[in-house]
């Protein structure tokens, strides 16, 4: 499976009943992660994530499209911001 793990450092858990959500960071990138009660996290450790493709959803950190086709499963890379060059 390669390209579908990376480790990562839990900022937040946060136990809702049944699950928990896990706000972590990986390097520069902010991750929210969905997970089943019965997982063992600890804010400030590193955990190993291993993502199921299938179900991941990717959005815009500006403008919180989303960026996988869901009926493709495809990545669809945002456009471009094309900034004037000041004179």
């Amino acid at each position: 499976m390669a390209g579908s793990s990376v480790v990562a450092t839990v900022d937040v858990v946060e136990p809702l009943g049944p699950e928990i959500f896990l706000y972590l960071k990986a390097g520069s990138v902010d991750l929210v992660a969905r997970v089943p009660a019965y997982v063992k996290a600890q804010e400030g450790k590193k955990m190993d994530l291993v993502f199921n493709l299938e179900r991941m959803h990717l959005f815009d950190s500006e403008t919180k499209k989303a960026l996988l086709n869901p009926e493709l499963k495809t990545f669809v890379p945002p456009a471009p911001v094309v900034k004037p060059l000041a004179v």
